[in-house]
């Protein structure tokens, strides 16, 4: 495979390589890479960030530009306002290798939502709980109540903040 013969060549061949690798061929080593490996689970972001930067060395073609996907699990809560900053980024030790970026965050949860109020006093928090109670309070008569009488709220809450975030990345 051209790729394989391609990774032997040394640092110090790259220009000549550059100028000697057809366009067709840059361009069909860029849609290995990101059509991905066989079975992309075997594979840590990491490696395939390597294996864009010994591509792009070959190929000179210009900056990395990787996506990897994550689900990860952030530790049951009771109801309110918390923070979940640091238990997100210690689940993607990748982050700090992005230089620019951006970053989407999504709860597949229907009765739980998403806010940026980072570095706020935690009496904001509190205060933020009060405001969502009092314009969706749980005492309303709602016809859904299969699971209790605070999860039709909980859904409305969602609804007004959002299950999502696309959050700026920047070293």
């Amino acid at each position: 495979m051209a790729l394989s013969t391609m990774m032997k060549i040394k640092t110090s061949e790259i220009p000549q390589a550059v100028n000697s690798i057809p366009v067709a061929l840059r361009d069909t080593l860029m849609k290995y890479i990101y059509k991905g490996f066989e079975n992309p689970k075997d594979y840590s972001s990491s490696a395939l960030l390597t294996w864009h930067e010994k591509v792009l060395a070959i190929t000179g073609l210009g900056s990395i530009m990787a996506w990897f996907q994550r689900a990860i699990t952030l530790s049951p809560k009771k109801r309110g306002f918390h923070i979940v900053t640091n238990e997100i980024l210690q689940q993607i030790p990748e982050i700090n290798q992005i230089e620019i970026g951006l970053m989407n965050v999504f709860i597949q949860h229907t009765s739980a939502s998403l806010s940026i109020n980072e570095n706020a006093a935690p009496d904001v928090r509190v205060d933020m709980e009060t405001i969502f109670n009092k314009l969706v309070p749980e005492d309303n008569s709602y016809e859904h109540l299969d699971e209790g009488k605070d999860d039709m709220p909980a859904h409305a809450k969602c609804s007004l903040l959002g299950a999502s975030l696309n959050i700026p990345i920047s070293s």
